[in-house]
């Protein structure tokens, strides 16, 4: 199985037991495709730019993370804990929940799919969904000029 660690640096010896715990570091501008990450903990670590495609988490943990300008591209949460995490724009794309709670979390600006806005949402009443000004006047914009095509139908 490959893990982060190897695929940041893939002339290492890599084991299929491998379960890892990465905390307090800083990953930037990595692409990870394929990936899976099973039995992890991320702690106090922050991600930024990162781009995780067809990538599957299960029964890892992230705590107190922080994810800036990252993508999650049709990944698969699995038996997987986000707790106390902070994501700033940064998007969701086709991602499953599967008994993968979010916990105390915080998603700013950010673009979030129907799975993950639903388990977002009802998952914890403690976590957040912010947008920028900009973002809801457009998205208001575009509500109304729905409704008004709707009404002269």
């Amino acid at each position: 199985m490959k893990t982060t660690t190897y695929a940041q640096t893939p002339n290492t010896q890599q084991h299929d037991s491998v379960y890892e715990i990465i905390s307090n570091e800083t990953l930037e501008s990595c692409d990870f495709k394929g990936l899976t990450i099973a039995g992890s903990l991320f702690s106090l670590s922050v991600f930024k730019g990162i781009t995780f495609k067809d990538c599957v988490f299960y029964g890892s943990k992230f705590e107190n993370c922080m994810f800036t300008s990252c993508s999650f591209e049709n990944c698969s949460f699995q038996f997987t804990q986000v707790d106390f995490c902070q994501f700033s724009e940064s998007s969701f794309a086709e991602c499953n929940w599967d008994f993968a709670p979010i916990k105390k979390s915080q998603f700013a600006d950010c673009q979030l799919d129907g799975h993950t806005r639903y388990q977002v949402g009802h998952e914890d009443k403690a976590n957040q969904i912010r947008q920028s000004s900009q973002d809801q006047d457009e998205r208001n914009l575009h509500h109304a000029h729905t409704g008004l095509f709707l009404k002269a139908a």
